[in-house]
């Protein structure tokens, strides 16, 4: 059975998963490679794909980029400065228990951009 590489993104593991039951499969019901594809693809995807349906593989293709993006955004999130780096240091992060006291003025006061 062929199974995703870690390496290897979700949208071209499906795209290969694709072209094999074009080629090996071609009368397996659609429901079905959907099916194998979820089961076979890198278990780090399979939270994403939980609870979610798809009928075709394109659709499943089409939340694998959506997914694909989400992650690529968390592994490049910066989280913010400290706060005498802060544009605004009264209105910077400083722990969960300082989150209750907000001194930071309102955001009607604050200028736009």
């Amino acid at each position: 059975a062929r199974t995703q590489h870690p390496d290897e993104s979700l949208v071209r593991y499906i795209r290969v998963m694709q072209e094999l039951f074009k080629r090996a499969d071609p009368k397996s019901p659609e429901s079905d490679r959907v099916a194998r594809v979820r089961r076979q693809c890198h278990p780090r995807y399979h939270v994403y794909l939980i609870n979610r349906t798809f009928e075709t593989l394109e659709e499943l293709a089409r939340g694998a980029r959506l997914i694909e993006e989400a992650l690529h955004a968390e592994r490049n999130y910066v989280p913010p400065p400290p706060a005498k780096y802060a544009l605004e240091p009264a209105c910077a992060w400083r722990g969960p228990e300082a989150s209750t006291q907000v001194d930071c003025p309102n955001e009607t006061s604050l200028p736009h951009h």
